[in-house]
C-alpha cells in the first residue's frame, strides 16, 4: 500500500496496549480502561471520560454507534483527476493543491507523474536531529504532473547558536534567524503541505529525520508515510556517474542551482531533478510508484548480498 505523508500522535505505552487489546475486537469503555489502565471497578461515566482523554487526537481509534471502542479502518484514498496543463512548469495554483493518492486497487495503474510530491530541503545547525541540532531554514516545493503547484520557504529560529562552519557553508547567520519564526509557529502551514503526498529529498533520510524531530517537539505528533530519495533513485538509474551529489546531477542534466546550500535553491533544483529522474524511469518502462519501489528494493537486496572485506566508508553520493 502506498501511503502519503501524514502525522499522528506518538505512541505511548497505554495507546500500544489499547491497540493490542482492540485488535481482538471492540470493547466497552469500562472493560477497556480496566485492562489498559489496570483500574477495576471504574464507574462507566468515568471510564468513558478516561477513554475519550486517552484516545483524543488518535485517528486509529473510534467509538462505534453501540458505544464500544474499536480500531478505526484505514482511510480510503481517492484518485482525483487533474486537468492542469504541464506546459507551464512554474505556474503556481495554490487553490488547486488537493493531494492525490491511489487506493490499493488502482495503485498499479496510477502514473508516477500523476502523484503528488513534496520536495523538501532543510538547512540545520548540525547533523544531530534528535539531540541538540535544529532547523535554520526549510523549503517545500509541491509538484504534480511535471509542474510546480505551490512552494513554501522560511528561515527558522533554531533557539540556539549556529556554528561558524555551518554559517560559512549556508551563509545563514544568527542575525538572520534571530527574529524568524520558530518551527512550531510554522507547523500549521508545513503539516498540511506535507499531508497526503510523497516526501522527496536529496539524501531524504537527513531531511525526513529533522522535519520529523521538529514536528514531534512542536506538536507531539509523528511524521510517517512514503519517502523517495533522489540519491537512491539516481544511483539506480545513472550507475555510470561517479557521484550522485546534487551538484553532479545538476551538471549532468544542465539544471541551474540558484543559492546553493540554501533550502529554497536546493529544493527547487531537486524538484527539477525529480522530473528528470521520473522521465528516466518512464524511458525504462517503469511508470508506477509500486514498480519504482520494487526496482529500488531489488537494487537494495543486491547491495546487501555483497560481502565486503572492510566496512563501507563515506562515498561521494553521501554529499548533498
Amino acid at each position: 500500500m502506498i501511503e502519503g505523508t501524514s502525522v499522528r500522535l506518538a505512541d505511548t505505552d497505554l495507546a500500544l496496549r489499547a491497540r493490542e487489546l482492540l485488535a481482538a475486537g471492540p470493547m466497552d469503555a469500562v472493560t477497556l480502561i480496566a485492562r489498559v489502565c489496570r483500574m477495576s471497578g471504574t464507574p462507566a461515566v468515568v471510564a468513558e471520560h478516561l477513554a475519550l482523554t486517552l484516545f483524543a487526537g488518535r485517528r486509529e481509534f473510534e467509538r462505534g454507534d453501540d458505544g464500544r471502542w474499536r480500531l478505526a479502518p484505514p482511510p480510503r484514498r481517492v484518485v482525483r483527476e487533474s486537468h492542469a496543463s504541464s506546459a507551464h512548469p512554474e505556474l503556481w495554483d495554490t487553490g488547486a493543491a488537493e493531494p492525490r493518492f491511489p487506493s490499493a486497487e488502482s495503485r498499479s495503474s496510477t502514473p508516477l507523474r500523476a502523484l503528488d510530491y513534496v520536495v523538501v530541503d532543510v538547512e540545520t545547525t548540525g547533523s544531530c536531529a534528535w539531540r541538540s541540532d535544529r532547523i535554520t531554514e526549510i523549503a517545500i516545493v509541491h509538484v504534480r504532473d511535471g509542474r510546480t503547484v505551490e512552494q513554501f520557504e522560511s528561515l527558522v529560529n533554531p533557539g540556539r547558536s549556529i556554528p561558524p562552519v555551518v554559517s560559512a557553508l549556508t551563509n545563514i547567520t544568527w542575525d538572520m534567524v534571530r527574529h524568524a519564526p520558530k518551527f512550531g509557529e510554522l507547523c500549521d502551514h508545513i503539516v498540511p503541505m506535507l499531508s497526503g503526498k510523497v516526501f522527496v529529498a536529496h539524501n531524504a533520510e537527513f531531511d525526513w529525520r529533522f522535519v520529523t524531530a521538529e514536528i514531534a517537539r512542536a506538536t507531539g505528533q509523528r511524521l510517517e508515510g512514503e519517502r523517495l530519495c533522489t540519491v537512491r533513485l539516481a544511483r539506480r538509474l545513472l550507475p555510470h556517474l561517479r557521484s550522485r551529489g546534487l551538484d553532479s546531477l545538476a551538471h549532468y542534466y544542465g539544471i541551474a542551482i540558484q543559492n546553493r546550500h540554501r533550502a529554497g535553491g536546493d529544493a527547487r533544483a531537486t524538484a527539477t531533478l525529480l522530473f528528470r529522474l521520473l522521465a528516466e524511469l518512464s524511458d525504462q518502462g517503469c511508470v508506477t510508484f509500486e514498480g519504482m519501489r520494487e526496482l529500488l528494493a531489488r537494487r537494495a537486496a543486491r547491495r546487501r548480498g555483497r560481502r565486503r572485506a572492510m566496512p563501507r566508508g563515506m562515498t561521494r553520493d553521501d554529499v548533498a
